[in-house]
């Protein structure tokens, strides 16, 4: 929980009961725009990896299809397998 002072002389704003600890609110205040700068550069790289990958002969669709089934946990991985199979077979495409 985040350390908050009690000013009694400072009227919170509506709705709220405490007085930020201002140390604590600016260093969260720095650290985002740090982070998203840090966020672009790691989207940035995933793209050119994938323009790498393209580049080679690869489908980037089905690269993105296979991230998406390897970070699913393995039960989910199954069911939603079952699911659309079970789908495509009540559609007639097998």
């Amino acid at each position: 929980m985040a350390r908050m002072a009690r000013d009694p002389g400072v009227q919170p704003p509506s709705g709220h009961n405490i007085v930020p600890d201002n140390d604590l609110l600016r260093g969260f205040f720095e650290r985002i725009p740090r982070l998203q700068a840090e966020q672009k550069g790691i989207v940035e790289d995933i793209k050119n990896v994938k323009a790498e990958a393209k580049a080679s002969g690869f489908d980037v669709k089905m690269l993105n299809a296979a991230l998406k089934i390897a970070a699913m946990k393995p039960d989910t991985y199954r069911e939603n397998s079952q699911t659309v199979s079970a789908y495509l077979a009540a559609l007639g495409i097998d």
